[in-house]
């Protein structure tokens, strides 16, 4: 059954030759990997993944054989990748009734399955009336993909009409199959080295039925490969579990407490991290906390079992005041899971420290005696709420009795406002989500709850070659942008990408990538032609949105090398052939030599993101903010940056001060981190990736019975909750500005507040650390600016790499950061 095809010379037509597919529905074998009839629902009727679709059009009951279902304009049916894909060998075959005709003259994209790093496979029809499919694959170790593309002119299809569409490949051969006839084939083909994200149907107007996915080469020129029938298997739900090693939440109840009905009460703040060996001073069993209107605020508390406890259930009652009430709908109840994580993301699986991190909701569990299970309540405040002490109970029930603890909200009078210069924004691979609108609009909303409104999204032109001809196509960023605008993202700054990696491998140079200049790229003028042609496409892109601020990227983290920086300068030339086209780039400020460079770099960027840590370094070795916000000025250049979190000490303490004050005092922008969600396998659980380099990044997951009700961090709401320390700054900046005519001292009080919060910042000078500089052989060779600095030595890989925010961590607490808030909070009021 897996024996490859053969059947032409490569470059040459293939010949045609018969095979048939079966006039009938297909029942899964043992080679089925995904099979979808579409006769009653829009989910998969076997799958060895998850068999859950996402989005999709309206079902019909004419299909090809029973229902079908037909995609609308902009319409997608999504499929989860894993374990639903071949590898190396495979074919993809359905049932097609196309709503247009063959010679339509247009462009339309049918089917995709993307992973990163161009590993690719896409079937649709060009503007010439070709039909066919591309391959995109990139071998192990390296930048350079292969492509291959088969393709058969369809001008003669009509719309209405059915049509069966398989695509085959095996043994470096890729061969398209329409109707009973095998009409193209390639040779040298490399398949996608990398699992797809997602399987993803496009709309543009087409009826589909009988998907079938295979791990097997199905059809030859005598028949279809049909295997050994097997039960249709279906999984709707996730196999994923939280990794919660046995006693990480054994604990010795303090001393001092009361115990009813056997459950300890300890509040404490959201920030602290819960340590069972070491657990915070006792406090009066009672929640307290403030927010403003429109504000989600978090609270916290532990709950230690005295004696064994059985399906142990939190409830918040509706908050009540004299003026109004506050739903208990309003509020989520969740619990802090204690897992492994990788000391630092490079770090091997087994070297792990026990975290607080994910947040799903609270379900019925079992707490044994001796042991602690953390609550997290969300209490999201509508915006109309009227100000006012609210008060209500929380239930902490379980099948032997129950504890009640008293809650109390003050809602401030106070309307919170954005900051006018600062915001947060995150990374995000928007481009492999695309085949799910509905995972991308839920992600893209959930961000914007969290306050983030600017983002890199992955979005970028892409470019496909038809013979001697490159064309560039925006259709991907277009259909992006209009998801970003119902995601809530109008008005903030998006950075695409200019594919121009891309499109000068497709023009045969080979010298880019880390380590390499680019030099051939210097008399390419066809490089040259396509490349300003796409910027030129872009301005007017711009001019068109104007709702978005857009930025242009290619490459990362140019500082790598010195070839790498030369590659980049290379690239953004032939981009400054169009002026007004507007330049992203990251790097580092690892080595002082590097400063130079910056001053190099300056005339092709427009927008810089700073690697946080290095920004750090460089504070370190003697330079300043002030100097830093001088250079941006003399090259007429805004800053954001990137602070990832590498590591166990990124706590979320960290999070909330690096997305508030540090970002409000600091000279950038906004904040930018790697990134919203990339996991190996589970990402509940950061010891089942690859050995090094394992770690399962992101600020919240898809849910583990339902991949729509997303499990967030404890980082990712400290996160929310400094970019609500930038609204209440700037709802106090305002207020300030507002009452010096008529309360010039009161003003001058507060901005005194202001200016204390400031300085912390902007005058601290952390100590020179300790760090050997980079050994003279690597400096022309790249660097990764976090492996770069995890091979130095005294403190790189700790906590105290970055000295500024470790030292604002270590010395506050988070109840001081609350304080600091409530201060801020009461200026607003008088001033008002």
């Amino acid at each position: 059954m897996n024996k490859p095809l053969f059947c032409c010379l490569a470059g040459c037509a293939a010949m045609i030759t018969l095979a048939g597919p079966p006039d009938a529905p297909f029942a899964p074998d043992e080679y089925t990997l995904l099979l979808a009839h579409f006769d009653k629902n829009t989910s998969a009727d076997h799958s060895l993944g998850l068999s859950l679709a996402d989005g999709g059009g309206t079902l019909i009951q004419q299909g090809r054989f029973g229902g079908g279902i037909v995609l609308g304009r902009r319409q997608t049916l999504t499929f989860s990748g894993k374990a639903n894909f071949p590898g190396n060998e495979g074919t993809i075959e359905f049932w097609i009734q196309p709503q247009w005709n063959g010679d339509d003259g247009k462009v339309h994209s049918v089917f995709s399955a993307a992973a990163q790093d161009h590993n690719q496979i896409s079937i649709n029809k060009l503007a010439t009336g070709r039909f066919g499919v591309g391959m995109f694959g990139t071998p192990r170790d390296s930048t350079n993909f292969v492509y291959r593309r088969a393709d058969h002119d369809i001008s003669t299809w009509k719309a209405g009409e059915w049509h069966h569409v398989a695509v085959c490949w095996s043994g470096g051969e890729l061969a398209l199959w329409l109707d009973d006839r095998k009409m193209a084939s390639k040779t040298g083909a490399l398949p996608p080295q990398k699992v797809p994200d997602a399987i993803r149907f496009q709309g543009d107007g087409c009826a589909l039925d009988e998907l079938c996915i295979s791990r097997v080469v199905r059809y030859t020129d005598k028949s279809r490969a049909v295997g050994k029938p097997v039960a249709p298997r279906t999984r709707l739900g996730y196999d994923w579990k939280f990794n919660e090693p046995a006693g990480v939440y054994r604990c010795t109840p303090p001393d001092g407490v009361t115990v009813e009905a056997g459950v300890v009460v300890l509040p404490k703040n959201y920030l602290d991290d819960t340590d069972p060996q070491k657990l915070p001073p006792v406090r009066e069993p009672r929640i307290a906390l403030f927010a403003s209107p429109g504000e989600l605020e978090p609270a916290t508390f532990l709950v230690i079992a005295a004696e064994p406890l059985e399906q142990v259930s939190v409830r918040v009652s509706d908050l009540k005041s004299k003026r109004g009430s506050l739903s208990s709908k309003q509020i989520t109840v969740r619990r802090v899971v204690r897992a492994p994580m990788r000391k630092i993301y490079t770090a091997k699986a087994t070297e792990t420290d026990i975290i607080n991190r994910f947040l799903p909701r609270w379900q019925a569990l079992d707490i044994p005696a001796g042991e602690l299970r953390e609550a997290w309540l969300s209490l999201d405040l509508p915006a109309d709420l009227p100000p006012g002490t609210y008060k209500g109970n929380v239930t902490i029930a379980h099948a032997a009795g129950q504890r009640i603890v008293p809650m109390q909200l003050e809602v401030l009078p106070i309307t919170l406002i954005e900051h006018p210069r600062k915001a947060l924004a995150s990374y995000y691979t928007m481009d492999r989500r695309m085949s799910d609108r509905g995972r991308v609009l839920r992600e893209l909303r959930d961000m914007r709850a969290h306050g983030i409104c600017n983002l890199f999204s992955g979005l970028g032109i892409r470019y496909e070659k038809d013979g001697d001809k490159i064309t560039t196509d925006f259709s991907e960023v277009r259909e992006g942008l209009n998801l970003l605008r119902q995601g809530g993202f109008a008005g903030g700054t998006i950075v695409l990408e200019t594919g121009f990696p891309t499109l000068a491998r497709m023009l045969g140079h080979d010298d880019l990538g880390k380590g390499q200049s680019g030099e051939s790229l210097d008399d390419d003028k066809v490089f040259q032609q396509v490349a300003k042609d796409a910027m030129q496409q872009f301005v007017k892109l711009q001019q068109q949105t104007p709702d978005f601020r857009l930025f242009m990227a290619h490459l990362d983290e140019v500082f790598g090398s010195r070839s790498l920086l030369d590659q980049y300068i290379r690239l953004s030339k032939v981009a400054r052939q169009v002026p007004e086209a507007k330049l992203y780039i990251t790097f580092h400020t690892m080595r002082e030599n590097e400063n130079a460079w910056r001053h190099e770099l300056d005339p092709f960027v427009d927008l810089r993101c700073n690697h946080g840590y290095t920004f750090e370094l460089w504070l370190a070795r003697g330079h300043t903010m002030d100097e830093y916000d001088a250079e941006l000025k003399a090259g007429g250049d805004e800053a954001w940056f990137y602070h990832n979190a590498r590591g166990t000490y990124w706590t979320p303490e960290w999070s909330r001060i690096i997305n508030g004050v540090y970002l409000w005092a600091g000279p950038f922008t906004a904040h930018c981190p790697w990134t919203y969600q990339a996991y190996f396998e589970n990402p509940f659980d950061d010891t089942d990736g690859p050995a090094t380099k394992g770690h399962d990044w992101g600020l919240s997951f898809p849910g583990i019975n339902d991949p729509a009700d997303l499990i967030p961090t404890r980082c990712y709401e400290a996160m929310r909750e400094g970019g609500d320390d930038l609204r209440y700054i700037a709802t106090l900046e305002k207020a300030i500005a507002g009452a010096r005519p008529a309360k010039p001292k009161e003003a001058a009080a507060a901005q005194a507040v202001l200016d204390r919060w400031r300085n912390l910042i902007r005058k601290a000078r952390p100590a020179a650390q300790k760090t050997s500089p980079a050994p003279a052989s690597n400096v022309s060779k790249a660097v990764d600016a976090d492996t770069g600095l995890i091979m130095g030595e005294g403190v790189i890989g700790t906590a105290a790499e970055a000295p500024l925010v470790n030292a604002l961590a270590t010395r506050f607490t988070g109840d001081q950061w609350q304080q600091m808030r409530h201060e801020i909070a009461n200026w607003i009021i008088k001033l008002q």
